[in-house]
């Protein structure tokens, strides 16, 4: 998060803060002073690292907008991270629940990521404000009986899953595939600062997944409250075509924008998402 940091107060001035675990666990939030339009919560990925969503933040500060960013302990730590302390996703929306009440928010607007968007959902109604719009990319929730064909969930996440019981051959050969040159990530440094920084940190993450992959989130995403509008690449690696109409058949109020290309990471590779998730919170589009 430090090089989000220091680039954001190229713009404005940027609050740090921590909200702590334990000696050695913590969510760290960023949040940047008052803008003159509604301000925006970035709800990263489970594990991902803030630094994928530079672009989008330092977009969104140009446009007025105050942002809050956070990240789960110390992103790239070779050694225990925060996965290895919180490895149950019903304590990690409650660590972050408690972080969020600690900042004194008011109502805001929210762009999630992936399983970005079952925190929102899950913590919404718990929180001390209103999140009035949502912008959410490539937008994944758990749907136990919807069958899923993206790349991600056939070649990794099975990989994943056997990671969560086996710190040993599993997890290095996800390192290892993750980490040789070529891969088809988006922004791969930006990735593998956060849980897949070696070995041992991706079987800590990948214990969270599989925690989380247990609880289907149908009734979840049909609670989701405010305007919600999904901006997807049409190549996306791991939300599926299919999947994702399964997301907006369950919650129809779910606007869509799409995109020829720009994969799972679209708003890192495509600048026309980027572009038009920014409008769109700032409400001109």
């Amino acid at each position: 998060m430090d090089a989000t940091i220091a680039a954001l107060e190229e713009l404005t001035p940027v609050s740090s803060s921590f909200a702590p675990i334990d000696d050695s666990a913590y969510i760290r939030f960023a949040r940047t002073s008052p803008g003159t339009r509604t301000p925006v919560l970035i709800f990263n990925a489970i594990g991902v690292s803030s630094e994928l969503f530079l672009p989008l933040s330092l977009s969104l500060v140009a446009a007025g907008h105050s942002v809050v960013l956070w990240e789960y302990g110390r992103v790239g730590d070779d050694g225990d991270t925060f996965f290895s302390r919180v490895q149950s996703y019903k304590a990690l929306l409650g660590h972050l629940r408690a972080g969020l009440y600690d900042l004194g928010l008011e109502d805001c607007h929210a762009v999630t990521l992936c399983n970005g968007a079952s925190v929102l959902a899950r913590l919404q109604a718990e929180l001390p404000f209103a999140v009035s719009r949502a912008a959410l990319i490539s937008p994944y929730f758990n749907l136990l009986h919807v069958p899923h064909q993206s790349p991600y969930e056939t070649a990794l996440v099975p990989l994943l899953m056997k990671a969560a019981t086996d710190e040993g051959g599993a997890a290095r050969f996800v390192h290892s595939v993750l980490n040789r040159g070529g891969h088809a990530v988006a922004s791969k440094e930006a990735l593998s600062k956060a849980h897949m920084a070696s070995p041992r940190s991706i079987a800590g993450y990948s214990r969270m997944l599989r925690d989380y992959r247990r609880h289907d989130e149908t009734d979840v995403l049909r609670r989701v409250k405010g305007e919600l509008h999904a901006f997807y690449c049409l190549d996306d690696e791991a939300v599926s075509t299919d999947y994702l109409e399964a997301i907006r058949s369950a919650k129809p109020s779910i606007g869509l924008s799409t995109y020829a290309g720009g994969g799972h990471y679209g708003i890192v590779d495509n600048p026309s998402l980027l572009a038009d998730v920014t409008a769109y919170l700032g409400g001109d589009r």
